[in-house]
């Protein structure tokens, strides 16, 4: 967790330092970054791990290493030529008892930068990230270096997918082949929403675009990172008079001990 502190200058400009105490504290950032690592048993195996969000209108932050490698946020070094793979968020205490959490997606022309999809109750578009689905269905958010890492054939598949205005409640976040399609992914809303409706297999049987001469086929890595800001009570007008009052009698407490000094 990383937070902000408020320094009060120790010689001069005190008076002045109240107004920027009180403009500049207005928010506490709370960051948890997780790394995840691990090897699925086929192309039809997946992971899946709860994700607690305690504060309204936090932003989630997902990244996976594993087609590109690269070193995750626990410094890990990870290595490249694995399969292309999914991420999606779930909402729900369970995985198997959760629904698709519904964006809007916000169109990457460029293809190159990270875009964030915002957190839309209305929405009819999953909140997934794959290099493998078509350009109209978030793929716009996967295969960029950087973030990721170009791949042992020097293209770039790995996942990132970025999720805004998360409200608080329980989330869980699937990772798999990225042709091991949830069918709440594809063809997804309205047609289907929950995870337990199954997945669509278009592996064959295989990781996709595995390198096998490069690593195990079946390992990933995945970076999780979650951001809230919290605001900080703005003190009452009669509160800062207060604080301002003692500021000036220290002030000048401190000013006449200078006089008096021998």
């Amino acid at each position: 967790m990383r937070r902000t502190w408020c320094v009060i200058p120790q010689k001069s400009h005190w008076l002045m330092t109240l107004s920027v105490l009180v403009l500049s504290c207005g928010v506490v950032r709370a960051d948890t970054v997780s790394s995840y690592t691990g090897t699925l048993t086929s192309s039809e195996d997946y992971f899946s791990v709860a994700v607690t969000v305690a504060a309204p209108g936090s932003t989630l932050d997902v990244q996976t290493w594993s087609f590109g490698g690269g070193t995750n946020a626990a410094g890990t070094v990870i290595a490249p030529g694995s399969f292309i793979p999914l991420v999606v968020l779930y909402s729900g205490a369970n995985i198997n008892a959760s629904s698709i959490v519904t964006v809007d997606y916000v169109a990457n022309l460029a293809g190159t930068l990270v875009i964030s999809d915002t957190y839309d109750t209305s929405g009819a578009n999953p909140a997934v990230s794959a290099d493998t689905l078509l350009s109209g269905s978030g793929a716009a958010l996967s295969g960029q270096c950087p973030p990721g890492n170009p791949g042992v054939g020097g293209e770039c598949g790995d996942a990132t997918l970025i999720v805004t205005g998360l409200p608080a409640g329980s989330y869980q976040l699937l990772l798999a082949d990225g042709s091991y399609q949830p069918y709440s992914v594809n063809p997804g809303p309205p047609m289907s929403t929950l995870f337990s409706d199954g997945f669509g297999d278009l592996t064959g049987g295989s990781f996709t675009d595995c390198d096998p001469s490069a690593t195990t086929c079946g390992n990933w890595a995945m970076d999780v990172s979650l951001t809230s800001t919290v605001p900080v009570p703005t003190p009452e007008p009669s509160t800062l008079l207060l604080m301002g009052s003692g500021l000036l009698f220290v002030a000048s407490l401190r000013k006449r001990w200078r006089w008096n000094r021998p």
